[in-house]
């Protein structure tokens, strides 16, 4: 199902066509529901995509039907020489990515996720799970307070490996519980036609957005600062 992504406070006057109207693909379980984000944060994006929309090109909505986004994490202490590196799925989120009016480059990248959408991979007891699940919304992310997961960009740079295939730089801002970071991610495009794919994976401190190391399963699980985050996003016109 298709649930909207609404920007309350723009106005047709922002010249924000390119994200105004940006649709949630839901995964799993898809829902309808509109996201409606803080006036900061709103404003936070206005100021980084472009304000011109004259001079864009097409736009390619991603398909998180099509899509996956992981967050590997890695863990300490008792359970790791166990190899207990717990695994999340990101469940719903949606973005776009809009091409200049020529078509050859990335004008700008938008992808909000919701924080609350969060689903443990790993085989473990139903029980084990939920109190996982629980303590990465209530006690990392604290989803109350954060409910959304935005990453935007207008510096994207491509270079063709053969045919249809690009490596993509990203340099963009990471807004995460509440702080905004920047974030450089690597990929490999495929554009082929109406659709692109990307493939790749980055790294970030959960320390640089102020989350604080938390314990589960009885203090047995804690987690190391680093998390590895990978992708493989579909994205049609």
């Amino acid at each position: 199902m298709i649930g909207k992504i609404s920007f309350p406070t723009y106005s047709d006057q922002c010249g924000f066509r390119a994200i105004r109207d940006v649709r949630l693909l839901c995964g799993a379980g898809g829902f309808r529901r509109s996201i409606k984000l803080k006036k900061k944060k709103a404003a936070q994006i206005k100021n980084i995509m472009t304000n011109n929309p004259e001079n864009l090109g097409m736009r390619y909505r991603i398909d998180a039907s099509r899509s996956s986004f992981t967050a590997q994490a890695f863990a300490e202490g008792m359970l790791s020489f166990m190899g207990h590196n717990p695994m999340f799925a990101v469940m719903r989120y949606g973005g776009e990515i809009q091409l200049d009016s020529t078509n050859s480059q990335v004008d700008s990248m938008l992808l909000i996720a919701q924080a609350e959408n969060l689903s443990l991979l790993d085989k473990v007891s139903a029980k084990d799970s939920a109190e996982i699940e629980n303590a990465m919304r209530q006690e990392v992310l604290e989803i109350s307070r954060h409910p959304e997961i935005v990453f935007v960009s207008r510096d994207v740079s491509m270079r063709q490996i053969d045919g249809e295939r690009y490596a993509v730089q990203i340099s963009g801002s990471l807004s995460l519980h509440g702080e905004t970071r920047g974030q450089r991610i690597e990929a490999e495009a495929e554009i082929s036609g109406k659709t692109i794919r990307a493939q790749g994976e980055f790294k970030l401190k959960q320390s640089d957005f102020n989350i604080k190391q938390v314990k589960a399963l009885g203090g047995t699980l804690k987690v190391k600062d680093v998390v590895e985050i990978s992708f493989d996003i579909t994205a049609e016109i």
